[in-house]
């Protein structure tokens, strides 16, 4: 079967807009619900310091992960569009059964909803960038997909402050219908584009990934960036499954949450556009080495400071050593998924897919495990963001190793 040329059928603005609307429906799943989560608690019958809808974000992350991993061989398979159809519309029904599950107050259902609602969302996200792969290439692609990314990264900022607004007006059950008509909504805009997978016989194969998938696993390097990528996710996902009960029951400032939570991702976005420069000036292994020294080091301190403050520092205090671990954490995942990925070339997009599904599955894991621990105070987190770079760094010096003479590469878009 020979190729054709791929399907645009919309103006590239519009392209471009459609696409990071369709990849930030993966983080409004998680940024939106957290403001509810006070009046969630009530509902499901919860103590008003009860960390278990912490499981609801990470049974949203495992869900995520899982479809990462199916969502890129399926678009290859059967195209793009019917792979986007399949997520709006399970990310509507995850969205749609969470506001049941607590309507009814089943704690089980609701994660299970959560789950399907974070494999729903994992189309949106896989799809978009495959579009862009499809219709872009070299240095046409590496520009479109930066103004992709830079879209996405302010959505989040933004998400619990709407989420916080929208409690404010309909209760917790109005962000699950924001989230079900936003879904609603980018579903009938994307309805405009036409079906860009490239006919190729490739397409037909692609759901033989066995040997593919283990020649990624079988690269040593490629699995220990990925481990210190996934300790890094696990100490920061503990940190977003619980930072609403760490405001509103630690500090007792919950009405600054959403305005904290936007600042934090903020400086996250920033760090993540301040990359390119850095990594052109020191190279990408040195970026990371350094940022992991510097994480540690914040992380530390706030494992001191609040050891010694006898588990609750001051705001103030927590709020500087999270902004340097949040900054730190930025770079570092940028860096290590590129590092990961690039003795993958000629098989990108399936690393990617391994990647990811471990990275934030694994993450998701780790980070179920810090917020079992919670115990009112912020040491079990401290102890979980100290451990995290201290592991990373000791896996990434292992791996590089090996890589002393090799030539530094950017990171890819």
């Amino acid at each position: 079967m020979t190729a054709t040329r791929p399907v645009r059928s919309m103006r590239e603005g519009e392209l471009i807009v459609l696409l990071s609307f369709a990849m930030a429906l993966s983080a409004l799943g998680v940024g939106l619900i957290l403001p509810a989560f006070e009046e969630m608690r009530q509902v499901l019958g919860l103590a008003e310091d009860s960390n278990r809808l912490a499981r609801a974000i990470t049974a949203y992350i495992l869900g995520l992960s899982v479809g990462t991993l199916v969502y890129g061989p399926m678009s290859d398979r059967f195209g793009r569009k019917p792979a986007l159809r399949l997520g709006f519309s399970l990310y509507a029904a995850g969205a749609a059964g969470s506001m049941l599950a607590v309507a009814v107050g089943s704690v089980s259902l609701l994660l299970a909803t959560q789950a399907l609602w974070g494999v729903g969302a994992a189309g949106p996200r896989i799809v978009a960038l495959a579009i862009v792969r499809d219709l872009y290439d070299g240095d046409r692609m590496a520009r479109i997909m930066s103004s992709v990314f830079a879209v996405f990264t302010i959505v989040p900022i933004f998400a619990p402050v709407a989420g916080a607004a929208v409690v404010g007006v309909a209760s917790w059950r109005g962000v699950y219908w924001l989230a079900v008509g936003l879904a609603a909504l980018v579903a009938l805009w994307a309805a405009r584009l036409g079906e860009t997978r490239p006919e190729t016989s490739a397409g037909l194969r692609a759901f033989r990934l066995g040997p593919s998938v283990l020649r990624v696993l079988r690269n040593r390097d490629v699995v220990l960036y990925t481990a210190a990528m996934t300790l890094s996710f696990g100490a920061f996902f503990s940190y977003i499954a619980t930072s609403e009960l760490l405001f509103s029951d630690v500090f007792g400032r919950g009405h600054l949450f959403p305005w904290i939570y936007g600042g934090i991702t903020a400086l996250m976005a920033v760090a993540m556009i301040a990359n390119a420069k850095l990594v052109e000036t020191l190279t990408t292994r040195r970026v990371v080495a350094g940022t992991l020294v510097i994480y540690l080091g914040g992380a530390a301190a706030l494992t001191i400071g609040t050891w010694v403050a006898g588990g609750i520092p001051a705001l103030a205090f927590f709020l500087v050593c999270l902004s340097v671990i949040a900054a730190m954490h930025g770079l570092v995942i940028t860096n290590l998924n590129s590092l990961a990925l690039d003795p993958m070339a000629d098989q990108a997009g399936t690393a990617g897919s391994v990647i990811g599904a471990v990275s934030t599955g694994g993450g998701a894991l780790i980070g179920s495990l810090i917020d079992r621990a919670y115990d009112g105070t912020l040491l079990p987190l401290s102890i979980g963001f100290l451990a995290a770079p201290a592991v990373a760094l000791g896996l990434c010096l292992v791996a590089g190793r090996e890589e002393e003479g090799a030539p530094d590469r950017p990171p890819a878009a």
